[in-house]
């Protein structure tokens, strides 16, 4: 493959539309560290919150 990829990288202060997701990730204690190892070194996590009880 020659290209392997691509992303846009928008401002979203400057489209006027503000963005916010909650996505579910079931970790367990094998993938909890990887997980934080991962949402820690990107950018585009602005924060995690752990919740307990059913998530609908």
């Amino acid at each position: 493959d020659v290209i392997k990829g691509y992303k846009a990288i928008v401002n979203v202060k400057k489209t006027g539309l503000p963005i916010r997701a909650f996505i579910l990730v079931k970790t367990n204690v094998d993938t909890c560290k990887k997980f934080l190892d991962f949402s820690n070194g990107h950018g585009a996590i602005l924060s995690c919150h752990r919740i307990t009880g059913d998530a609908d």
